[in-house]
């Protein structure tokens, strides 16, 4: 029997309330810590900007470096994903979490996405998102009455997926 070369990834979960001090430093939670070092995701963080508008995401280094390894390569990409290399990729940074388990925020990523002092780290699946802790509370309360039909939604496309994979039941 193959083994399949899909590499399983850790989940992030979970909302923590955080503030970003005067010098820019973040906590990160010690329990998700705990789990980026008992998986083996290397000790650097990188911190860019979030997949919603005002918001940072942060990822382990190992994710991050499989994120860009899945990028497609070519020696003529597409505009849009040249566009999206260029604009991404110069918007991330790498920083090494210090003895407190405090990362440095850069400076151009608290101008650029007006994040505040106060702030939410929220598991995203693959990442962590860091979001103005009003903007989360406003985002959570603005999407809670659609979450039962994505619910469905989410459950009935798993479904589907399982039943199309060879050997399993209908």
């Amino acid at each position: 029997m193959k083994k399949s070369s899909k590499k399983k990834q850790m989940l992030f979960s979970g909302t923590y309330e955080h503030n970003i001090d005067v010098k820019n430093r973040l906590a990160i939670p010690s329990q998700v810590r705990d789990e980026i070092e008992r998986a083996g995701l290397g000790s650097k963080l990188y911190v860019a900007p979030g997949m919603q508008p005002g918001t940072l995401a942060i990822w382990p280094e190992k994710h991050f470096q499989q994120m860009a390894d899945q990028l497609p390569q070519s020696p003529i990409p597409d505009p849009d994903q040249l566009d999206f290399e260029n604009w991404f990729f110069s918007n991330a940074f790498g920083v090494e979490p210090d003895s407190q388990g405090r990362i440095l925020v850069p400076e151009k990523l608290m101008t650029d996405m007006v994040i505040g002092r106060q702030v939410v780290i929220a598991g995203v699946r693959d990442h962590l998102a860091v979001w103005n802790r009003q903007d989360f509370t406003r985002f959570n309360q603005e999407k809670q009455p659609q979450m039962a039909l994505l619910l469905a939604k989410a459950r009935e496309a798993i479904r589907r997926a399982q039943t199309q994979r060879p050997g399993s039941p209908p």
